[in-house]
């Protein structure tokens, strides 16, 4: 069962649930900081029934069962008088991470460091980011904190050759990292089970199937490429120069792109399922999701609570790959 609290002028707590009509919990591997949006009624003409107090500031955590799904900050308000309605939005800790900037120059640390340097500025605590073996220099001017630490950890994928993929998360009122892709445990998204919709679409109009890789005086270095594709599809080719600090080769592996397959399906909701997550398709009339994991790009959790019913809409990815923001050649 989920529950809504709100802290009102940090120091009124107030069960809101009974007052919610939709609640909207989702995420987004682009949008970083997830998200709550609530509508609740407020009545404006009968003054007998009483109304929550929610406006900017006001710190709402989402429970289910009595697990702390979610906690975060009211940023926006809207009372609509026609429908007796209020509709907030609440983002967890991340996004002071993506509202605040700051420069940085880092010499020879390890990325958790430098996590732990931004967790500091941004006022909030280092929560699980384990460990890493690689010792970086990193200059940032006037980037995001968290374009500051997707930048170091960008610097570790090419090291480790893109063994993790590396997104944060907020772990109550912590930064984490995680590593993507990983199933849930004891899912499997099944059509007899659980799947309401399924939309599947496939292109190759970004397709880049070879990379040749010169030096800044146009020297040859290499080519990666997908012979599969090229013996599919032909030749779509793009080049790259080599930059000193960055395996050319990774580099230009990375840059292969195959067919663009998006996936979207509706099911019913499971809070296990957010963003960065694996989960496990058995979808047998579409050939490719007959057997698969996927990555989750975007998640959307809905309550209608009046109803009961609890659905969810995922944005899956065959690909499992982090956010990549490398540092400015510039700098």
């Amino acid at each position: 069962m989920i529950k809504i609290y709100s802290m009102y002028k940090r120091s009124i707590t107030t069960d809101i649930t009974n007052y919610c009509k939709t609640i909207v919990w989702s995420g987004d591997k682009e949008q970083v900081a997830r998200k709550l949006e609530i509508t609740i009624a407020y009545s404006i003409f009968d003054k007998n029934q009483l109304n929550t107090q929610i406006g900017p500031g006001n710190l709402i955590w989402m429970l289910e069962d009595g697990k702390e799904l979610f906690r975060g900050y009211v940023f926006d308000r809207d009372i609509e008088s026609s429908n007796q309605e209020l509709t907030f939005t609440a983002y967890d800790y991340l996004i002071y991470f993506t509202k605040s900037k700051g420069t940085y120059n880092f010499k020879n640390v390890l990325p958790e460091d430098i996590v732990g340097a931004v967790c500091d500025n941004a006022g909030i605590p280092v929560g699980d980011i384990g460990k890493s073996n690689w010792k970086i220099d990193l200059l940032a001017k006037d980037k995001t904190f968290y374009e500051v630490i997707m930048m170091a950890y960008t610097k570790v994928w090419h090291l480790d050759n893109g063994k993790y993929n590396f997104m944060p998360y907020a772990e109550k009122n912590k930064l984490g990292l995680m590593n993507m892709g990983i199933p849930i445990d004891n899912l499997i998204i099944t059509p007899d089970i659980n799947v309401g919709n399924t939309s599947y679409s496939d292109a190759i109009d970004s397709m880049i199937n070879k990379v040749n890789v010169y030096k800044s005086d146009g020297t040859y270095v290499g080519t990666a490429w997908q012979r599969d594709w090229i013996n599919m599809y032909g030749i779509l080719q793009d080049v790259y120069e080599a930059e000193e600090g960055k395996d050319a080769m990774t580099v230009a592996n990375s840059m292969l792109h195959g067919v663009d397959r998006t996936v979207k399906i509706s099911v019913l909701g499971n809070t296990k399922c957010t963003t960065g997550w694996g989960v496990n398709l058995e979808i047998p009339y579409i050939s490719d999701l007959s057997k698969v994991t996927m990555c989750i790009d975007t998640d959307t959790h809905t309550w209608e609570v009046a109803s009961g019913k609890y659905t969810m809409e995922l944005d899956l990815n065959f690909e499992t790959k982090m956010k990549l923001i490398e540092e400015d050649k510039s700098e």
